[in-house]
């Protein structure tokens, strides 16, 4: 059982290092983090966290886009390099899951300069998807 100051220090230590793995000794002093509307994410304990963490919460973008979400368009990419590779017929998890590593592996050769594009530019994303209104984006 672990205490809540003791939770509270290794979840500093964690977004530490975490951001430091982002971006170097070089931390910047603020970065956007767009996130989900939900209550909890949005209390004034959940974002004073975010600011101790240099995380600055965006407040004015659509409630539902997929284009905020650099996920989701790592996800549509991993999609399609299943289907170019599918079977004809029923395969086993096990011949899946190898190629399911193999097609990530390909993800990150063929795609590696657009995956870090999406995990960098959020700001862009989220302005032009408010430009359009919420509309879908190139993103």
């Amino acid at each position: 059982h672990m205490n809540g100051e003791r939770f509270r220090k290794m979840i500093e230590d964690h977004s530490l290092r975490w951001l430091r793995a982002c971006f170097g000794r070089r931390l910047p002093k603020r970065v956007p983090l767009v996130m989900d509307f939900e209550r909890c994410l949005r209390t004034q304990d959940s974002l004073q966290c975010l600011r101790r963490h240099r995380l600055h919460a965006v407040r004015l973008h659509p409630k539902h886009s997929l284009d905020l979400n650099a996920s989701e368009g790592v996800w549509a990419r991993l999609r399609q390099i299943l289907n170019e590779t599918a079977p004809t017929g029923r395969e086993t998890r096990q011949v899946f899951v190898k190629r399911l590593r193999r097609s990530a592996q390909k993800l990150n050769q063929r795609y590696r300069k657009d995956l870090l594009i999406l995990c960098t530019n959020q700001t862009v994303r989220a302005r032009e998807v408010l430009e359009r209104g919420g509309a879908t984006t190139k993103w």
